[in-house]
């Protein structure tokens, strides 16, 4: 378990937070896993994710692929806009 996750709820008790990660399909295993970890619940704070990735880049993105298909197995609304 990381420190982060206690000083970014408390930010998020202050007002929406918005986070927006680019090119995400670089993430190693561990900034995935402190993703997978903040949105967690029960502990999730209100908080909206921006993850951008290239689709193209999915398949040899593992971690990323695990990220995805873990945030649709919760209670967490997830959209994909294809550009």
């Amino acid at each position: 378990m990381t420190l982060l996750p206690l000083p970014f709820a408390m930010l998020c008790a202050r007002g929406p937070v918005v986070v927006f990660v680019d090119d995400v399909q670089w993430s190693d295993a561990d900034g995935i896993a402190l993703l997978r970890e903040i949105a967690a619940p029960p502990s999730a704070p209100p908080v909206l994710f921006v993850l951008a990735f290239r689709s193209e880049d999915l398949a040899a993105a593992a971690p990323l692929k695990a990220l995805l298909d873990a945030i649709t197995g919760i209670s967490t609304i997830a959209v994909s806009i294809p550009l």
